[in-house]
């Protein structure tokens, strides 16, 4: 997939930093937990990993943004086990904003692969209606 995923809270709601930490801390799969204090705009940083694969998770210094490396099925299933664990409704995104979703409407991995597939072709097919 190759872009960044972003995951911030719906419209006016605020993160809470804590919340978030804990519920980062409460994923089996996440480790190398670490408080980044030199970072711009990352306060903490994680990594996510099964078997082979895996991905780094940054939280901003401002707590209302988590990006993802990448966009890839450890990202995304990293996103919606937060979004579990905590009370503010989240929606996630690519950099290219290729899409954007709210992950209370989605109830598994395959369900979010097919909605962002759906979103980016969405945008591929406005693009190709605003060349002609």
């Amino acid at each position: 997939m190759g872009n960044p995923l972003l995951v911030i809270p719906e419209s006016d709601a605020h993160l809470e930093k804590d919340e978030l930490k804990n519920a980062l801390l409460d994923i089996p799969g996440v480790y190398g937990f670490v408080y980044r204090p030199e970072a711009f705009l990352t306060c903490y940083e994680a990594q996510f990993g099964v078997g082979d694969e895996e991905t780094v998770i940054e939280l901003e210094s401002n707590g209302q943004a988590i990006s993802f490396e990448d966009i890839c099925d450890q990202s995304l299933f990293v996103a919606l086990e937060i979004q579990k664990r905590i009370r503010t409704p989240l929606r996630a995104g690519d950099a290219s904003c290729g899409f954007e979703i709210p992950l209370k409407e989605i109830h598994s991995l395959a369900e979010f692969r097919e909605r962002i597939q759906q979103e980016s072709d969405k945008v591929d097919d406005d693009e190709e209606e605003g060349d002609e």
